[in-house]
């Protein structure tokens, strides 16, 4: 569906009219769904001025502890890209420049989100779309990966945790059917933390 330069995107519309093919039947009137099909361009690969991120650099210092914890994931980390996201096909993460981030501690909490992402089981991620029970789940899992990875490196600051905890917050409205969800995410979080650091179920390297 998509190259290196452009994605073919789909927008299904719903609207009221009722001239159609094959109509839904909604009570008293008719729903119609409408796909509209656009080609889209990634920001990031268009040759453009990058006028977003002129104005809001900081002064990037590496935490070394941070620096050693994220290079034990063997998944590749490339900077420069306009989001930051992992793709399990071809299992690569991608992130925006460093400097562009609002603090040191923002940039190692979103790393270690699609780290925790990448830790995954290669094959299980989920095909369900944004807001979907799975993806929550594994938002979670993954926001809660980041924690245990920034309190190993002791980059506890107020604006990454306050990010941190209105992420989770969010993810836990939509999974509150669950009782047992924060259980089940945080040790799934724990088992990528071990596997992270090469650590067996028995606890040895």
């Amino acid at each position: 569906f998509f190259s290196s330069r452009r994605r073919h995107t789909r927008y299904i519309s719903v609207t009221g009219v009722q001239t159609c093919a094959l109509p839904i039947s909604t009570g008293t009137k008719l729903i119609t769904r409408l796909a509209r099909y656009y080609t889209v361009f990634p920001v990031n690969k268009c040759g453009l001025p990058d006028f977003k991120r002129a104005n809001r650099v900081i002064n990037f210092v590496p935490v070394e502890e941070a620096e050693r914890l994220a290079g034990l994931n063997a998944c590749p980390v490339s900077h420069g890209g306009s989001v930051a996201a992992y793709a399990p096909n071809s299992h690569k993460i991608e992130m925006p420049i460093k400097e562009s981030f609002a603090c040191v501690e923002q940039y190692y909490a979103t790393l270690f989100h699609e780290i925790g992402h990448s830790l995954k089981e290669r094959g299980t991620h989920s095909k369900s779309g944004f807001g979907s029970q799975e993806y929550a789940k594994e938002e979670l899992v993954a926001e809660l990966f980041s924690s245990i990875c920034l309190n190993a490196c002791g980059l506890l600051c107020d604006k990454a945790f306050n990010n941190s905890s209105s992420y989770l917050d969010h993810w836990v409205k939509v999974l509150s059917d669950d009782k047992t969800l924060i259980q089940k995410a945080s040790r799934d979080a724990w088992k990528r933390w071990q596997l992270l650091n090469g650590v067996t179920e028995q606890g040895a390297e």
